[in-house]
């Protein structure tokens, strides 16, 4: 029994090892792929954004007066959002929420950083300051206004 035992676990072990042998030529080659690196990351790369301009106060309104009208004409929009004033800032810089000149309105536009370059602009940024916001509009909302993944701050 022992002998059957001490054979199994040899032969298991040696299989474990040419599984992860085989598995590190796989990763090597990138999973088996015909593909080099360089062409990957030129099929990863985005196109240069076009960015719709539109004044804050316009879209807030949008929002305000019919909101699925709204979702339906500036969601999945690239925008660049001019004449907002820094309303919020988040004490984790996970974003800014903007207003219009109506600073009576409950909806705003928050804005959600893309990356880590955005959010040390964000930090930069102080409460009253005008601004303009680029990004791309993800959600229209009747109480929370409009979510933006925020590309650049200005």
């Amino acid at each position: 029994m022992w002998k059957f035992i001490k054979k199994v676990f040899k032969y298991g072990i040696g299989i474990i090892i040419l599984l992860g042998i085989i598995g590190a030529v796989l990763g090597k080659n990138g999973g088996g792929n015909n593909y080099s690196s360089s062409s990957t990351t030129k099929q990863t790369q985005e196109a240069p954004k076009n960015y719709a301009e539109a004044d804050i106060d316009v879209l807030l309104n949008d929002a305000k007066n019919n909101a699925a009208k709204a979702n339906r004409n500036y969601k999945g929009k690239y925008v660049k959002i001019v004449n907002g004033t820094v309303f919020n800032i988040e004490s984790n810089a996970r974003y800014i929420q903007l207003e219009g000149s109506d600073p009576y309105t409950l909806i705003h536009v928050t804005c959600n950083p893309k990356d880590s370059k955005v959010k040390d602009a964000m930090i930069n940024l102080s409460k009253n300051q005008r601004v303009t916001v680029y990004g791309k509009i993800t959600d229209v909302g009747e109480i929370m206004g409009y979510q933006l993944d925020m590309d650049k701050v200005e």
